[in-house]
C-alpha cells in the first residue's frame, strides 16, 4: 500500500519551503503563511 501512496504523489510538484522560496523569489516566511493559514480579526 505504501507504494500506491507514493505514486501518487510522483510529478506533483512537492518541495521543501526553502527551495520553493528560491524557485519563486518569494520569502520563506510568506510561504510558511500561506501554508500555515491566517485570519484577520
Amino acid at each position: 500500500m505504501v507504494n500506491a501512496e507514493i505514486s501518487s504523489f510522483v510529478g506533483v510538484g512537492i518541495y521543501a519551503i526553502p527551495e520553493a522560496a528560491r524557485l519563486t523569489m518569494v520569502p520563506a516566511q510568506t510561504i510558511r503563511r500561506w501554508l500555515g493559514g491566517y485570519s484577520y480579526r
